[in-house]
């Protein structure tokens, strides 16, 4: 197991310039002003790129952008070792952000017969996830605030999918109506999205040694707290 603050990496001082405890702040602040305005909002054909539950519009452009930063970070994560665990969650995370953007997996579902029971198409898809999941959790192992972040992320996109399929229950609603249930799905796929990127930031601030040493005051813990 690698020793925090082990590994000399020049490529990647980058990552020692964000304060994860900010960057959280300003994250939240971003899904609430999203979802403010969208439930304020996206019902009104001039500002459409508030709405919610729409392709190409502003949330699940972010959540898009959430999980490409988090699939960047897993592939710089390579040098920490064990090259192809991170090849494979990058390329994971890289599938979400694409179906997120596209909705891929509403419209195949929508082309499936048997209603609700088409999700059990998905069941091999959500197991290699598990499974590349657990596998980044073993490589967080001793890096306390990095898992607990991975462990939420998984978390709230569990619940976010859990949601959807409830959700299904509802599809005759009004074309204006925000059904409160997939206004906390979508703010469980962003917040999910978020803990993923800040997990995988937060290890690689543990493992990776700047190139260049810092001030006294600006070196980071090395050790979990």
């Amino acid at each position: 197991m690698l020793s925090p603050a082990a590994i000399k990496k020049p490529g990647l001082d980058a990552v020692h310039c964000v304060r994860p405890k900010l960057l959280a702040a300003g994250i939240g602040a971003a899904i609430a002003a999203i979802c403010v305005a969208g439930v304020l909002l996206g019902h009104e054909r001039d500002v459409a790129v508030f709405a919610l539950l729409e392709e190409w519009t502003l949330t699940p452009l972010f959540t898009t952008f959430l999980l490409g930063v988090a699939a960047g970070l897993a592939l710089a994560a390579r040098r920490t070792g064990a090259p192809m665990v991170w090849l494979a969650i990058g390329g994971f995370l890289l599938v979400m952000a694409a179906d997120e953007l596209l909705a891929l997996h509403e419209s195949l579902r929508q082309r499936l017969p048997g209603g609700r029971a088409s999700y059990v198409v998905f069941l091999p898809y959500v197991a290699l996830g598990a499974y590349i999941w657990i596998q980044v959790l073993r490589r967080l192992r001793g890096h306390r605030s990095a898992t607990a972040l991975w462990v939420g992320g998984a978390a709230l996109w569990g619940a976010s999918q859990l949601l959807d399929a409830i959700a299904m229950l509802g599809e005759g609603a009004s074309p204006n109506a925000l059904p409160p249930i997939q206004v906390t799905e979508e703010v469980f796929e962003m917040a999910g999205s978020a803990l993923f990127l800040l997990a995988l930031l937060v290890f690689l601030q543990r493992v990776l040694e700047p190139s260049v040493p810092r001030p006294a005051g600006l070196v980071p813990r090395t050790r979990e707290q």
